[in-house]
């Protein structure tokens, strides 16, 4: 499921939420690891950040930040067009939204 926020114009969102269910964590983690080797490969800047309890890695080039996650067997990605917030609230903005969504993950129904 993805949803996005702040679409005109035909333009990409300015925040976009994509939450991905797999058969099982490992497979999740895998996604994760996949993408963040993707993305070093593409010379985007790659860091870690801890959320919720969980290990992500935040993903920045020049468009965008994206924050992923594997969260059990759920893949959880935040990303953020560049001027959303200003460049020194993006690592924080997007670790709340995640919050967010993994918290509602906890109370909701399973999967």
């Amino acid at each position: 499921m993805t949803c996005g926020y702040g679409v005109r114009g035909g333009r990409a969102p300015l925040v976009e939420v994509s939450l991905i269910g797999y058969r099982d964590a490992a497979v999740a983690a895998e996604r994760v690891a996949l993408t963040v080797a993707g993305a070093q490969e593409d010379g985007d800047r790659v860091s870690r950040q801890r959320v919720g309890g969980y290990d992500g890695a935040l993903l920045a080039d020049r468009q965008d930040t994206s924050l992923v996650l594997a969260a059990d067997r759920r893949t959880l990605v935040v990303t953020l067009r560049r001027g959303a917030v200003p460049p020194t609230a993006e690592r924080s903005a997007l670790g709340e939204i995640a919050v967010a969504v993994l918290d509602r993950l906890a109370t909701a129904a399973p999967a």
